[in-house]
């Protein structure tokens, strides 16, 4: 099943009665660039991060649910050089040892 991300935003945004002038500053962003997110089937993770902070609702758990469907787990828990590796250079002093 192909998920409609956009649609289904929009959806939710229409459940709790949220305008998009009102979406568009938690996401940092404009009320026309809310209503381009809406018209796209796919979006970036970090952004839907912030939408789904916005709404509380955690729209990764639909795609959770689609790949479990086809037989994907999920990762291994990171290790510490995973997280240094991927962290800024300025956060890794926290993790080096």
């Amino acid at each position: 099943m192909e998920i409609n991300i956009g649609k289904l935003i929009e959806e939710e945004m229409k459940r709790q009665g949220v305008k998009a002038p009102k979406l568009a500053n938690p996401i940092f962003t404009t009320r026309t660039n809310v209503y381009n997110i809406i018209k796209r089937d796919s979006i970036d993770t970090k952004l839907l991060m912030l939408i789904s902070r916005a709404l509380k609702t955690n729209f990764f758990a639909l795609y959770a649910k689609e790949m479990e469907k086809e037989g994907c787990h999920e990762p291994a828990e990171p290790t510490t050089d995973m997280l240094a590796f991927t962290l800024q250079d300025d956060e890794k002093e926290f993790f080096v040892d």
